[in-house]
């Protein structure tokens, strides 16, 4: 009778522990069969998103590039007004295009500075005016800062000036290195710290009889490397000739070398 109860007790022992093990075992497959579901559905979930992202990306930047593209159709015009104020605006948003945007940069540019050669000569103040005095007018002045400020590492050309009249002009602090001047007329220009290193400044018309007597080339303005056609050159500067054997700009001073617009004494 004892050992016949104690088998049945171990039988049930066994029972049990059977259960218990396979109910483990299922546990644990069960866990493990969740995870992977889980692991999948998250792989499924991350792979939406990123297609969800990359499409909202690419719909915001065609939108973007619609914008800039109505925005830039419609400033252009703005530059052939007959108002002032209304040309003024068009630069600046030009400007704004430009910064907004590399792929506009380059035209902006191009816009920009031909606007500047093909208006600068304009006498200003008008005729009837009657007032005393000559300077750039003041949307050629306005489209001047924008060039001169513009994110130089978006250039794809030199800045062209060839011709420009930036009589009486504010250049002060402009980035016109590598930029074309030839045949400018900048009388009466301010140059104080204006980058015009490696800049094509030969045949100004200062120096074939006409102004520039008044432009500071002497102090601050960067014009190390600068193209230059005439032996007589600004005070502090001495010419030198390149492997090219074009002319060019070099301080007198120990610092010749140097591009950066330390004052020269």
């Amino acid at each position: 009778m004892v050992e016949s109860a104690w088998i049945a007790a171990g039988a049930a022992i066994v029972g049990v522990v059977g259960t218990a093990t396979v109910g483990i075992v299922g546990y644990f497959i069960a866990r493990s069969t969740n995870r992977q579901a889980l692991a999948e559905a998250r792989k499924t979930t991350d792979e939406s998103l990123a297609a969800a992202h990359q499409d909202v990306s690419r719909t915001l930047e065609s939108t973007r590039k619609g914008q800039i593209a109505d925005l830039y159709s419609r400033v252009i015009d703005q530059l052939g007004s007959e108002q002032l104020p209304v040309r003024i605006g068009g630069v600046y948003a030009l400007g704004r295009i430009a910064r907004d945007s590399k792929e506009y940069h380059p035209i902006v540019m191009e816009v920009l500075t031909a606007f500047i050669r093909e208006n600068s000569r304009d006498q200003w103040p008008p005729p009837e005016r009657h007032e005393p005095g000559q300077w750039t007018r003041p949307d050629i002045q306005a489209a001047i800062n924008v060039v001169g400020r513009r994110d130089v590492e978006s250039d794809t050309q030199p800045i062209d000036l060839y011709g420009a009249t930036l009589i009486n002009a504010n250049l002060s602090g402009l980035d016109l290195r590598g930029a074309t001047l030839r045949r400018a007329n900048l009388a009466g220009a301010y140059l104080y710290d204006t980058k015009l290193a490696d800049a094509d400044l030969r045949d100004l018309k200062s120096f074939d009889g006409v102004h520039l007597h008044s432009a500071d080339l002497t102090r601050f303005a960067d014009l190390t490397g600068a193209k230059w056609s005439n032996e007589t050159v600004p005070q502090g500067w001495q010419l030198y000739t390149d492997p090219n054997r074009a002319k060019r700009l070099e301080r007198q001073d120990a610092g010749a070398s140097d591009s950066g617009s330390a004052a020269v004494n």
